[in-house]
């Protein structure tokens, strides 16, 4: 029944061209939520690797990473001590995407559909989320109890695992962001509804 009404969630959702308008108009957002989407596109990756450099090199004091990098200025603190990617780092993010991807493919779940979009869709999940946390688990404890996985790989590789986690999440976002811009799912839904470009590309 669920899946039925996945089926016809793209017509159900269609509106009238005044509810066009109503949508468009609702999803322009106001100068304060501009600017927060602005702040959190930028402090969201450098707080990451901040901490990652406070860990690294400050003993993970936050403070005294802080008073460097007021002292030696903001572009030299982070240039020096930028997270570097190594070999193994994006090999093992690779293959667990590759995965979750698998998982979330061939695990059975029910389709469940998510909130209007600004296109009046409402988009299809399938929920297997916690059987694929759960079957990752396992795979992950075998893995270490067999010794085909070392237990202490995220603890020892954590600096390149925090660079490869953080471009990765910035170029999907700016892949998704771009692909709305240009070829948008259906002819109504893409990104030109009144909502800046900032807005658009934080909620990507």
């Amino acid at each position: 029944m669920i899946g039925d009404k996945a089926k016809g969630s793209v017509s159900v959702c269609r509106e009238s061209p005044k509810n066009r308008r109503d949508i468009d108009q609702q999803s322009r957002p106001s100068l304060h939520i501009e600017i927060l989407s602005f702040i959190l596109c930028i402090t969201s990756p450098l707080s990451v690797i901040f901490y990652c450099i406070a860990y690294h090199h400050f003993d993970t004091s936050l403070y005294a990473a802080a008073r460097a990098a007021y002292s030696e200025g903001f572009f030299y603190f982070f240039a020096t001590r930028f997270p570097r990617p190594s070999l193994i780092s994006v090999s093992c993010y690779a293959a667990w995407l590759a995965l979750q991807a698998i998982l979330y493919v061939c695990l059975p779940g029910e389709i469940a559909l998510g909130p209007v979009t600004p296109a009046g869709r409402k988009l299809k999940y399938k929920l297997n989320g916690l059987t694929a946390w759960c079957l990752t688990v396992a795979l992950w404890a075998v893995g270490t109890k067999s010794g085909l996985v070392d237990p202490t790989i995220i603890a020892r590789n954590w600096e390149g695992l925090i660079w490869t986690t953080t471009v990765f999440c910035v170029v999907a976002a700016l892949i998704s962001y771009a692909k709305a811009c240009v070829l948008p799912g259906v002819e109504t839904e893409n990104l030109k509804t009144g909502k800046s470009s900032i807005y658009s590309l934080k909620i990507e």
